[in-house]
């Protein structure tokens, strides 16, 4: 009797015994692990905000004015229209030639410098045009001229489908500036040039 009350009580007390120490290092090598990929998971998670923040934006082209021959300068600033979001342009250009320049025809385009010839930039609707078709718009030498502020002669940019840019406010544009000139003392009949500037920048509202 008294052996079968000694099992049966290390029976009971078997049963209130806390886990095995095997159990300990098992949810101890868990939490290790969670925590290990849980700090490798947060590190990921800032270095993607870092890039986000500061890489993205530098990866953005430049804002700039660039023409691909000595001889014209600019400066510009893309606008992206109230109520359209057509995406223009007023640029300053500054005669660099050395002699006088008459500007005729400017053209703003997502079209590459070498699908750009006077036809396009001539017959296309949205190019600048100068009032004066015979002598255009005179710039003498180390002087400026500014097209597209005029409300009525605004320069929108356009497409290579022909219609004009539609970019929100913070976008970015890439495209040409193709001026089309000739030289005050050209001989008369002398055709006209074409100067082509590289442009690329953010959209601003107006």
């Amino acid at each position: 009797m008294f052996k079968r009350f000694d099992m049966a009580s290390k029976k009971a007390v078997g049963k209130g015994k806390t886990p095995a120490k095997g159990s300990f290092k098992k949810g101890q090598a868990m939490m290790e692990y969670l925590m290990t990929y849980g700090l490798a998971l947060f590190i990921i998670v800032v270095v993607i905000g870092i890039l986000v923040a500061v890489v993205l934006p530098m990866l953005n082209p430049p804002d700039s004015c660039s023409f691909t021959q000595a001889g014209f300068g600019c400066k510009k600033v893309m606008i992206a229209d109230k109520t359209s979001t057509n995406t223009r342009s007023i640029v300053e250009l500054s005669n660099e030639q050395g002699r006088g320049v008459k500007i005729f025809y400017v053209l703003c385009t997502e079209s590459a410098i070498g699908n750009i010839d006077k036809t396009t930039v001539e017959t296309n609707t949205y190019s600048w045009k100068s009032v004066n078709t015979v002598d255009g718009d005179k710039i003498a030498a180390g002087g400026t001229m500014t097209v597209g502020n005029d409300a009525v002669k605004k320069l929108y940019c356009i497409k290579q489908d022909g219609t004009v840019v539609q970019l929100a406010v913070n976008s970015n544009f890439k495209g040409t500036l193709a001026v089309e000139y000739a030289f005050d003392d050209d001989v008369t009949g002398a055709p006209h040039r074409i100067a082509t500037a590289t442009i690329t920048g953010p959209v601003v509202g107006e």
